[in-house]
C-alpha cells in the first residue's frame, strides 16, 4: 500500500503502532500510554504553532520589508537610506542612557495624627502643703478648731491631703503609662516606616544592579530599534539557575556547568564504537579539559537574563492582539541550537533521537552586490534567519541546527520544550522556575498602536513609500545626468574618417590638422556641439518628500545635521517643540515598558535572593523581609522608572521651567520643615535630594554626594543642630528577622 495514499486516520495509527512498538515488550501499560499522550500532544503543539504562524503570515511580510529598508535595499540605483537615519536619531533620543529606578513605600491610609496625652497638673498648694504640713491650720477658721480641736482638724487635713496625693500619684502613673503606650505606637509607626523605606532603597539597588550585570542597556536599545524598524521590540526576562527548570535563554551566563556537559557528551560520543571520527573527538575532548583547567569560572551562575527575542520567532496565540499576550492562551518562542548544545542542555534525550529532528542552516546574506528589484514583493519567510534543510557548505553534522520551541500556557501554567521533527518533549512539562503575576516573561513595545489590528505598525511601514520615491526620484535625476554627456557633432560629407580619428585621438594643447573635401570650408559650420535634455530642478526637487517624512519621523533637518533650507529662529524653535512632542510621547511608552520590566526584576528578586546575596549586591544596611508571595510585594512598594532618565537631557525650556521652581522650593523645604517639627537631617536629605534633581535637569552625570558634606559617624553635641530630642522618641533600628 503506498503511504501518500494513507488517509489521516490510518497515519496516525500506524505511528502509534510504531511507538508502542518501540518501546518494548516489557514496557507496561502506562507507559505506554503516557507515551502515546506525549506524542499526541507533541504533535498538536506543532500543528498550533504551525496554523498560527500562518495566521500571522502577513505580519511577517511587513517585519521582512521593514528591515529590508531599515538596511538601504530598496533596489534603486541611487540608495539613500533616509530611514536608517531616522532610527539612529530617534533611537539615540529616546534611550540615551540607563534608566533610573524608584521604589517607593505603597500608598497607605493615613489617620489622623495622634494626639500626645496631656500630663495631670497636681492640687494647688498640694506640694507647698506637703513641704509644710503645720501651714494647713493657718487657713482653718476658729469655728472648726472650736468643733473638731486642734488635734481633730490636723487629723481630718492630713486625710485630706493624703487622699490628694494618692489621687494625684494615679493621675501621674495613669499619664505616664499613657505616655509610654503612645511613644511605643510612634516609634513602631516610624519602625514600619524607616523598614520600608530602606527595604524600597534596598530594592532600588538590587534591581539596578541585576539590571547591569544582564547588559540592560545594550539590549534595551535593541528593542528599541526593533519597535522602530519592523513594530514590536520584545525583551524576554528570566532567571538563570542551572536547574532542568531553566527557560531557553540566548545570553546564558558562562560557568563551569557549560563545560562540564560538554565534556560529558564528548565522552559518550568517543566511547561509541561506531563513532567515525574518534581522533577528531578525542582532540576536541582534549582541547576541552584544557579549557576546564586553565580558565577560572564560577561553578555555578546566576543571574537575571536579559534576551532580545526577535519579532518573527515569538508566536502569540491568535484571538488577542499580539501586544496583550498577557492575555492569551499561549506563546511560544522559536530558538535554534545546534545539536551539540541542545543534547548538553538535553542530556536526557538520546543523541541519536536529536539527529533525527528536522535540521536547519543560517540563510546566506546576498551581499552587498546582490541586485535587488525596486518595490519587489517580499515573503514572510524573508523575516526568517533560518531555513530547513543541512548547511550547504558542508554534510551534516552536529552542528547544524534544530528549531527548539519553549511554548508557555495560560491555561495549564507550564512550559513545554519540543523540537520540530521530534515526537517527545526534550523535557518534561513544568512550571516557570520563577513565577511572575503576568505569567508570561515577555515584554512588548511598540509605538504605534491601530486600533482593530493584531499587529502595531512601525514608522518603517508609514514611510516606505516616501523613501521609494526619494530614491526614484534621485535615481532618475542619476539617469538624466548619465545620458547628458557632452559631445561634438561633425559633417562627414566634409569630413573623412580618417581626419575624424586623428581628431578624437588629439592630446592636450594639440594641434591638428584637418582636411575637408572642400577645400577652404568654413570649420565653424562643419562642428557643433551635441544638444542636451536641459535639467529642470523642478522635476527632481526632494524638499516635498523630506517635508513629508519629516512630518512622520518628527527628525527635522537639525538633528540630522544639514539644513536644506534656511530657517528663521521661531521655526526651528516649533520644529525644536515638535520633536520633543513626539519623542515625549514616545518616552512615555518606553518607560511604561520599562516599568513592567523594573516589576517583573523585583517579583523575582525577591523569589531567589536570599539576605546574604542582598548584603552583598546593595551593602550591610540592606533591608530584606520575608515575602511570602509575589502579590504581598505590590502591597509593600510601588516600583516605578523615573521620568526622563532613559532619554537625552530636558530642553532649554524645561531646565529654565526648574530654575524658576528650584528658589521657592529652596525656601519652602526648611519652613515646612520647621513647622512639622521634622529633624534637621531630614530636611538635610531633601535638600540634598533637590541637589540631586537640579544636577540631572542639567544634564550632569556626576555623583551630587561628592559636592554635599556628609555626617560619618560624628555625635552633634546638645543643642546644636541634628542633635537628637531627648523628648522625642527616637528612630528605630530595623526589626528582627530583617537583614540589616
Amino acid at each position: 500500500m503506498d503511504p501518500t495514499n494513507m488517509d489521516a486516520g490510518a497515519m496516525e495509527a500506524l505511528e502509534e503502532g510504531m511507538v508502542a512498538a518501540s518501546l518494548g515488550d516489557e514496557a507496561d501499560e502506562a507507559t505506554k500510554k503516557r507515551k502515546l499522550a506525549e506524542t499526541k500532544q507533541v504533535s498538536q503543539w506543532l500543528e498550533t504553532i504551525k496554523a498560527a504562524r500562518s495566521f500571522d503570515e502577513g505580519f511577517r511580510k511587513q517585519i521582512a520589508r521593514d528591515r529590508r529598508y531599515a538596511a538601504g535595499e530598496s533596489g534603486f540605483e541611487v540608495d539613500v537610506n533616509l530611514i536608517g537615519t531616522n532610527i539612529d536619531i530617534t533611537t539615540s533620543f529616546i534611550y540615551a542612557q540607563n534608566p533610573q529606578v524608584d521604589v517607593v513605600p505603597a500608598q497607605r491610609v493615613q489617620a489622623p495624627k495622634e494626639q500626645p496625652p496631656v500630663a495631670p497638673q497636681p492640687p494647688p498648694g498640694l506640694e507647698q502643703f506637703i513641704a509644710n504640713p503645720a501651714a494647713l491650720l493657718a487657713d482653718v477658721g476658729p469655728d472648726q478648731l472650736l468643733t473638731q480641736g486642734v488635734e481633730g482638724t490636723a487629723q481630718q487635713l492630713g486625710y485630706d491631703l493624703a487622699r490628694k496625693a494618692a489621687e494625684y500619684r494615679q493621675q501621674v502613673g495613669e499619664y505616664e503609662a499613657a505616655a509610654k503606650a503612645y511613644q511605643a505606637r510612634a516609634e513602631a509607626r516610624r519602625k514600619r516606616r524607616t523598614e520600608l523605606q530602606l527595604f524600597a532603597q534596598t530594592l532600588e539597588i538590587v534591581i539596578g544592579k541585576l539590571w547591569k550585570k544582564g547588559k540592560l542597556k545594550r539590549q534595551a536599545r535593541r528593542a528599541v530599534r526593533s519597535a522602530l524598524t519592523n513594530s514590536i521590540g520584545w525583551l524576554k526576562l528570566s532567571w538563570q539557575e542551572r536547574s532542568q527548570r531553566d527557560p531557553l535563554i540566548q545570553q546564558q551566563i558562562n560557568d563551569l556547568q557549560d563545560n562540564l556537559r560538554k565534556v560529558a557528551r564528548l565522552k559518550e560520543q568517543l566511547d561509541n564504537d561506531k563513532c567515525a571520527e574518534a581522533d577528531l573527538l578525542a582532540l576536541q575532548l582534549e582541547q576541552q579539559m584544557r579549557t576546564l583547567t586553565g580558565k577560572v569560572e564560577r561553578i555555578v551562575a546566576r543571574g537575571m537574563a536579559i534576551d532580545v527575542v526577535t519579532s518573527e520567532n515569538l508566536q502569540v496565540a491568535p484571538g488577542v492582539e499580539i501586544l496583550q499576550i498577557t492575555d492569551a492562551e499561549w506563546a511560544a518562542e522559536r530558538v535554534f541550537m545546534t545539536i551539540s548544545d541542545t543534547a548538553a542542555k538535553y542530556p536526557d534525550v538520546p543523541l541519536e533521537k536529536l539527529r533525527t529532528a528536522t535540521r536547519y542552516c543560517q540563510r546566506k546574506d546576498a551581499g552587498p552586490d546582490a541586485v535587488l528589484a525596486p518595490e519587489r514583493a517580499v515573503e514572510g519567510e524573508e523575516a526568517d534567519r533560518f531555513v530547513v534543510g543541512d548547511s550547504p557548505t558542508h554534510k551534516a553534522s552536529d552542528s547544524d541546527f534544530l528549531c527548539l520551541w519553549e511554548v508557555w500556557s495560560l491555561d495549564s501554567g507550564n512550559v513545554f520544550t519540543l523540537a520540530e521533527g521530534m515526537d517527545c518533549y526534550l523535557t518534561d512539562p513544568q512550571p516557570p522556575n520563577v513565577a511572575l503575576t503576568r505569567f508570561y516573561p515577555y515584554y512588548p513595545l511598540a509605538f504605534i498602536e491601530v486600533d482593530g489590528k493584531r499587529a502595531p505598525q512601525s514608522l518603517t511601514f508609514r514611510s516606505w513609500k516616501l523613501n521609494n520615491e526619494y530614491n526614484r526620484t534621485r535615481s532618475q535625476f542619476a539617469e538624466h545626468r548619465r545620458r547628458s554627456k557632452p559631445a561634438v557633432l561633425f559633417d562627414e560629407t566634409e569630413i573623412d574618417p580618417d581626419n575624424a580619428k586623428k581628431l578624437t585621438q588629439s592630446q592636450t594643447q594639440e594641434y591638428v590638422g584637418l582636411k575637408s573635401t572642400t577645400p577652404g570650408a568654413d570649420f565653424n559650420k562643419l562642428f557643433a556641439p551635441k544638444p542636451q535634455a536641459a535639467i529642470d530642478g523642478a522635476l527632481y526637487t526632494t524638499e516635498p518628500i523630506r517635508r513629508d517624512m519629516d512630518d512622520i519621523w518628527g527628525v527635522q533637518q537639525a538633528l540630522q545635521g544639514s539644513i536644506k533650507q534656511a530657517q528663521t529662529a521661531t521655526e526651528a524653535k516649533i520644529q525644536q517643540g515638535g520633536f520633543m512632542a513626539r519623542s515625549n510621547q514616545m518616552r512615555d511608552q518606553l518607560e511604561d515598558w520599562l516599568t513592567d520590566i523594573a516589576n517583573g526584576s523585583a517579583q523575582i528578586a525577591v523569589q531567589v535572593l536570599e539576605p546574604e546575596d542582598v548584603l552583598e549586591l546593595a551593602g550591610e544596611d540592606a533591608v530584606w523581609p520575608p515575602i511570602n508571595s509575589v502579590e504581598d510585594l505590590e502591597n509593600l512598594v510601588d516600583v516605578d522608572i523615573r521620568a526622563g532618565s532613559s532619554g537625552k537631557p530636558s530642553t532649554e525650556a524645561d531646565r529654565e521651567a526648574w530654575a524658576a521652581v528650584l528658589p521657592v522650593l529652596e525656601r519652602m523645604v526648611p519652613m515646612i520643615g520647621k513647622m512639622r517639627g521634622a529633624a534637621e537631617s531630614e530636611v538635610a536629605d531633601k535638600l540634598e535630594a533637590i541637589a540631586e534633581e537640579t544636577l540631572q535637569r542639567a544634564g550632569g552625570h556626576a555623583d551630587v554626594l561628592r559636592f554635599i558634606p556628609q555626617n560619618e559617624g560624628a555625635l552633634p553635641q546638645p543643642g546644636q543642630p541634628g542633635a537628637a530630642d531627648p523628648s522625642q522618641p527616637q528612630e528605630p533600628a530595623p526589626s528582627q528577622g530583617m537583614a540589616a
